[in-house]
């Protein structure tokens, strides 16, 4: 938890995309997920955002592989594969996220726009109660030792 809330807001001045609780920032090619951030190939992220501009509707494969390669010509099973390294990064081997419409295309199934991250409230209060304890048990703490020292101080004079 603690690393998730140190790498985010560093990251939080760039636009990302959040699906179903993953960020990808398109700009510089990486994902953070469960507070690990791991690189993405820029091809899947050109794919993604293409897929997310679109989001919910049908996108032809070459419009996936022109955005893919842009300067490239490539094959099907480019664009297959590739698509098979985007559901990697969610985890979709169902295929519930990256939707394949046979003879068509592809469609990103996720109601995530593109944000701006925040964490969310309940998080930022989490963090203060802890704060907030830790604070007040050092502060315990040091009471305690003083009013010690203090008895001791007072023994060691008797």
């Amino acid at each position: 938890m603690f690393t998730q809330i140190e790498i985010i807001p560093a990251m939080s001045k760039e636009s990302s995309l959040n699906i179903r609780g993953r960020l990808f920032f398109p700009t510089t090619n990486r994902q953070v997920y469960r507070g690990h951030e791991t690189a993405v190939e820029p091809r899947i992220m050109r794919i993604l955002v293409t897929l997310n501009s679109r989001r919910g509707s049908v996108v032809s494969k070459s419009e996936l592989m022109k955005s893919g390669w842009p300067e490239v010509v490539v094959t099907d099973d480019s664009l297959a594969k590739a698509i098979s390294e985007l559901r990697k990064l969610f985890g979709d081997e169902s295929e519930k996220i990256v939707e394949t419409i046979r003879g068509k295309g592809y469609r990103l199934n996720s109601t995530s726009p593109w944000q701006i991250y925040r964490p969310r409230v309940s998080t930022v209060i989490m963090v203060a109660i802890i704060a907030a304890l830790s604070y007040l048990l050092f502060i315990s703490g040091l009471v305690h030792w003083a009013i010690n020292l203090a008895a001791h101080v007072k023994l060691s004079s008797s």
